[in-house]
């Protein structure tokens, strides 16, 4: 990642892991947000993208929500 000037993707990423962080530290219940995620990504109230890209999506999340159960520091 460039220090001085990152790209959307990579703020993306920061932000993701940073808010799955957050959101753990405070005590919200990840399984419940991936789950409820889950239900809701495949309408169209969430997102307009193809139904490839909302699974996929579902998969990342789920990636950032596994690493942040797994860290002994939040």
């Amino acid at each position: 990642m460039s220090l001085e000037h990152p790209t959307k993707l990579e703020l993306s990423e920061v932000t993701l892991q940073a808010l799955i962080n957050s959101l753990k530290m405070h005590g919200y219940d990840l399984d419940k947000i991936l789950k409820e995620y889950n239900n809701h990504i495949l309408d169209n109230k969430l997102s307009g993208a193809s139904p490839i890209a909302k699974s996929e999506s579902v998969d990342h999340l789920k990636k950032y929500i596994d690493d942040a159960k797994q860290n002994p520091i939040l």
